[in-house]
Formats: structure tokens, C-alpha cells, sequence
């Protein structure tokens, strides 16, 4: 685990701006270190290498999507905020298309997360769950394995995402159309 201090936060946020303005090719030890005006050392000291910047900016990501997902979860009686769930996984790509990418889209070339950052996305999927078998027990939802459910409504939602972020964007399609269709055909195959 990384050194936590003010280098290490300078650190992440250096590697974060520089996902953001100019992609993943942009992460490299040097570029973070310059960026953040400070040496190599800093980071092989606290992160060992790059990717241990990119382990953090990961689990960083999840951290900001489990709060979207909390805050969607909310929005509604139990049923409409499962369904704000999905809504909130394409609000989160749209405003951190650089993080999505980095997180689902393995837009960093032969990173592969540890357990620890794996954990947060088993984490957000079982938060899922855990709704999803709550509407089954209200009987908002037939009865189905939640965290089939749960993969079910991430696929569906990553599917027109990663269509929208891709190269297909020129289609002359309403992305938030699309979206929502899909989402509403899913929910139409879990109604009890």
C-alpha cells in the first residue's frame, strides 16, 4: 500500500490531471514526477512504479462511483432507485470518460489491478445485489440470483456506454435515448 502523505496526494493528483487532459499514454513515472515537480524517487518510493499510481487513480474511481450509486439508490422508492443506479453508471462515464476508461475499458496496457482494487469493484457489484434482492423481497422485481441481476443491469449499461465513448459516437443516435431504452427493456424482463 502506498505511503500516504502530501507527496503521495501531490502524486495522485498529478497523475490524475494528466489522465484526464491528455489519457493513459500520458502515465509515466516521469510525467507524473514532472508534473508534480518532484523526482522519479517519489514515486518508486511510495508506489514502487507507475502502476501503483494507476492502482490508486483505480480505486480512486470506484470510491467516486459507489457515491454516485449511494446517491441514486436513494432517489425514489426502491425499485425507481435501483433503476438510477444504471442512470448514474452513464452520468459517472460522461463526467470521468478518462477514469471509466482506466477502470472498465483497460485503457492502461498491461495494468491488471491487485485483489485490494479488484475488491472495490466486487464491492460496488454487491451493493447491487444487495438492492436488487431487496426489491425481490418487496416484490418489486421477480425472483432471480440478485447478483446475476446486478451483472445483468452493469452489462446492459457498460454495453450502450462503451458504444457511446467508442467510435460509433458519430451514429446519429441519441445516446440518453438509447440508454434508457435499453434500461427500460431490461427492467421490463424483471417485472414479477
Amino acid at each position: 500500500m502506498a505511503r500516504q502523505d502530501g507527496v503521495h496526494d501531490k502524486l495522485i493528483e498529478a497523475a490524475y490531471d494528466l489522465l484526464v487532459s491528455e489519457g493513459p499514454s500520458a502515465l509515466t513515472v516521469r510525467r507524473i514526477a514532472s508534473e508534480a515537480g518532484m523526482s522519479t524517487m517519489n514515486v518508486y518510493s511510495r508506489f514502487g512504479d507507475k502502476d501503483g499510481i494507476v492502482e490508486q487513480l483505480f480505486m480512486r474511481g470506484y470510491v467516486i462511483l459507489a457515491e454516485m450509486l449511494e446517491t441514486a439508490r436513494q432517489s425514489g422508492d426502491p425499485a425507481t432507485g435501483l433503476r438510477q443506479t444504471a442512470f448514474a453508471l452513464r452520468e459517472f462515464a460522461l463526467q470521468n470518460v478518462s477514469m471509466y476508461r482506466l477502470m472498465f475499458l483497460g485503457a492502461v496496457p498491461d495494468y491488471v489491478p491487485s485483489d485490494l482494487a479488484q475488491g472495490y469493484g466486487e464491492r460496488a457489484v454487491a451493493e447491487e445485489a444487495k438492492t436488487f434482492e431487496h426489491c425481490m423481497d418487496l416484490g418489486l422485481i421477480r425472483r432471480l440470483d440478485p447478483r446475476i441481476c446486478a451483472l445483468t443491469q452493469w452489462a446492459t449499461a457498460h454495453g450502450v456506454i462503451s458504444l457511446e465513448l467508442s467510435s460509433l459516437s458519430y451514429l446519429p443516435i441519441d445516446w440518453a435515448a438509447a440508454f434508457e431504452a435499453a434500461i427500460d427493456n431490461l427492467y421490463r424482463g424483471f417485472a414479477p
